[in-house]
């Protein structure tokens, strides 16, 4: 394996091609239309957390369902805060880029790509922890299912 401990490079700079340009342009656009797609989605998230927790006290007593509406509406308001980070860092790249390639700028590329490693970082965290929840939650929803469904 070899030692790149010692290695020079000589050429310190990284050019942009033309090519390169309209790829990220390209990325740019999908990334601003995700973005505004979950924004919109943690609107309504957040628009049914709100009718959910009240209605929950209400009609809960005239239900029976293993969890409250509030339970739901609460899981939404958590899930909508925990899909803006990932959402926000998205729609911040999207914007470096465009500035970036409208004026030739490499520090505004830089945040771009910060924007974006964050953005993966984020969603990879997000992803492991929702598997692992998964593994964990999967048995404890069929248990409380024959459980609850044995009561009715």
């Amino acid at each position: 394996m070899e030692n790149y401990d010692n290695f020079v490079q000589e050429n310190v700079a990284l050019e942009v091609t033309e090519n390169s340009k309209k790829h990220l342009k390209t990325a740019s656009l999908w990334s601003k239309i995700m973005a505004i797609i979950d924004f919109v989605g943690i609107g309504l998230l957040l628009l049914s957390a709100l009718v959910f927790i009240p209605m929950g006290a209400f009609i809960g007593r005239q239900i029976d369902l293993p969890f409250s509406l509030s339970f739901y509406g609460f899981f939404m308001l958590i899930l909508a805060v925990v899909i803006f980070f990932p959402t926000l860092y998205l729609y911040r790249f999207s914007q470096k880029i465009d500035q970036a390639l409208a004026v030739n700028d490499t520090l505004l590329l830089e945040q771009a790509l910060k924007s974006m490693k964050c953005y993966w970082k984020l969603t990879g965290i997000i992803t492991i922890v929702l598997l692992a929840l998964s593994v964990i939650a999967i048995p404890i929803i069929m248990i409380a299912t024959v459980a609850w469904a044995g009561t009715v």
